[in-house]
């Protein structure tokens, strides 16, 4: 389905209601005392292991840095060609950064199933340790100016039309029977229901991108990871105490200012 194809389609809800799956609603609810007391002991064990590794990273930055020459003066090409060799090589590391990124997701599942089984703070630590080098699948609604909207619904069959102002992404958001807010995030695209593969536009998200989009909006209360089966909830507070610092590479990715 093409970009302005979407807004041909009736407009549904912005958010997806509880009803569509018991165990959406079973996961939403299944915060309970005694998790909330095994989450200190997650908490403080996922801090432990994300201090250790940015203490290993940073070694292993000062370790290259004494190692590497000096830098030498050179061009600045704006645009450099690559030889056929370099995009063979680029496209190589790109294929095996998605090949980990498909294994971890699976893990990340694997791992939720089991904690959903054992309700104990090993395995919540478990799951917030995996979620911590994850990336998500979140589900996004195209959002344009009411302008381009127009002259997209106006536009006749295969014509294609160019929007004037900026085209964003904004994640689509779950709101239970209590009226409470949550960010429903995938670990795999096997995790998302059928129905809601074609109703949205897809974005992989670095797993402390996602938790910064909940603290940096207040409505939403929590990130929920595959809602429609055994899922793991993540309220605020935790969130706050457990997410790892996004590197600046990873920063641009931000559901709010993906253009189209």
């Amino acid at each position: 389905m093409g970009l302005f194809d979407f807004f041909k389609k009736k407009n549904k809800s912005e958010v997806i209601e509880e009803e569509q799956s018991t165990n959406s609603a079973a996961a939403v609810e299944e915060v309970t005392a005694e998790t909330e007391n095994d989450m200190n002991d997650a908490v403080e064990a996922a801090e432990e292991a994300v201090q250790e590794a940015e203490e290993a990273e940073q070694t292993a930055e000062e370790e290259t840095a004494a190692e590497a020459p000096a830098p030498q003066a050179a061009p600045n090409p704006v645009n450099p060609v690559l030889t056929p060799e370099q995009q063979a090589e680029l496209k190589k590391k790109r294929e095996e950064e998605e090949k980990k990124r498909e294994e971890d997701g699976k893990v990340l599942s694997f791992l939720i199933d089991r904690h959903n089984d054992q309700r104990s703070g090993e395995s919540l630590q478990t799951c917030i340790k995996a979620l911590s080098t994850s990336w998500l699948w979140v589900p996004m609604r195209i959002q344009m100016s009411n302008e381009d909207a127009d002259a997209v619904r106006n536009a006749g069959k295969g014509v294609k039309v160019r929007p004037k102002d900026p085209v964003k992404l904004r994640p689509e958001l779950l709101k239970n029977k209590d009226g409470k807010v949550f960010m429903p995030v995938f670990a795999t695209k096997e995790e998302v229901p059928e129905d809601m593969r074609k109703r949205f536009v897809w974005v992989q998200m670095p797993s402390g991108q996602c938790g910064l989009y909940v603290l940096q909006n207040q409505q939403v209360g929590a990130l929920i990871v595959n809602p429609f089966s055994k899922g793991l909830v993540l309220q605020r507070e935790l969130l706050s105490k457990i997410l790892k610092p996004v590197p600046p590479a990873q920063e641009a990715v931000r559901p709010d200012t993906i253009t189209s």
